[in-house]
């Protein structure tokens, strides 16, 4: 499965709740919750994604049950695809200050 490394600045928006649903052979997949960010394209254009409060628990040195609703966070990781699979698993994940956010507007 290919993987491909990512550094992104990303906003905290919320959960989406654990769930469930049936896969192409009518299988039962279950999913935990996911904390929901929203990033920056690099065509300025914005999108919210999905990242497994499993994995960022791994990673983050704090806890990610407390983010407050526009939070920015500075991650990275890898986004693995394939077979109709696309998953992020981040590697490391910090809170970003007001001195990050001011430098990477001044960029």
């Amino acid at each position: 499965m290919p993987r491909v490394p990512f550094g992104f600045k990303a906003e905290y928006r919320g959960v989406k709740p654990s769930g469930e649903f049936l896969d192409d052979g009518g299988e039962r997949v279950e999913y935990g919750p996911k904390l929901k960010f929203e990033i920056e394209l690099p065509d300025g254009d914005v999108e919210v994604v999905g990242i497994s409060a499993k994995s960022l628990d791994k990673v983050c040195e704090f806890d990610c049950a407390k983010l407050a609703k526009g939070e920015v966070l500075w991650m990275e990781g890898v986004v693995a695809y394939g077979d109709g699979y696309a998953g992020i698993k981040p590697m490391s994940v910090r809170k970003m200050t007001a001195a990050d956010l001011k430098a990477v507007a001044a960029a």
